[in-house]
């Protein structure tokens, strides 16, 4: 499992756990609500924009910016679909020539998980994808990575110009 994949299914697991309350009984979670009906968990964050990337020779390190991440969880009898998309703002990265970039990314992902083991997606998708721009005819590149999950086997398909640092 890739270190990003492990950051995802944790927050897919933070709103599977809104979704859930706990059992005295058993060390799994019961499901609120699966006999009843269904639950909607809607959850918004904003924090500080990091990473790194590479470009070539050119490494680019996030300076500014902001990133929007929104979690959306539906719970029915035992089946948690969840959609997560993340998108940045005023994002500013040093490189490694001594110029400053900015850089459009976004994140758009589908998870399904089912009872009782929501660590691990039955099925998802991932696509993310970053832009960089140094001005109106230069740009170092792009980087997009879709990221599928199948019956727990996991496929990781980088391309662009650019890649994690």
């Amino acid at each position: 499992m890739t270190k990003s994949t492990y950051v995802k299914i944790l927050a897919v697991g933070a709103v599977v756990a809104g979704l859930m309350t706990p059992s005295a009984s058993t060390a799994y979670p019961t499901l609120a609500g699966a006999a009843e009906g269904s639950q909607y968990e809607h959850t918004s964050r904003t924090y500080r924009a990091t990473g790194e990337f590479r470009c070539g020779d050119l490494v680019l390190r996030v300076t500014k910016g902001k990133e929007t991440e929104v979690h959306d969880g539906y719970l029915n009898n035992g089946i948690t679909r969840v959609a997560i998309a993340r998108t940045w703002r005023g994002v500013v990265l040093a490189g490694s020539d001594g110029r400053r970039y900015r850089a459009s990314g976004g994140t758009v992902a589908w998870f399904v998980l089912e009872a009782p083991d929501f660590d691990n997606p039955v099925s998802g998708l991932e696509v993310i994808q970053v832009f960089f721009r140094r001005g109106p005819n230069s740009s170092p590149g792009w980087l997009r990575e879709v990221i599928r999950i199948r019956h727990g086997h996991e496929t990781d398909v980088v391309s662009g110009t650019c890649n994690f640092g």
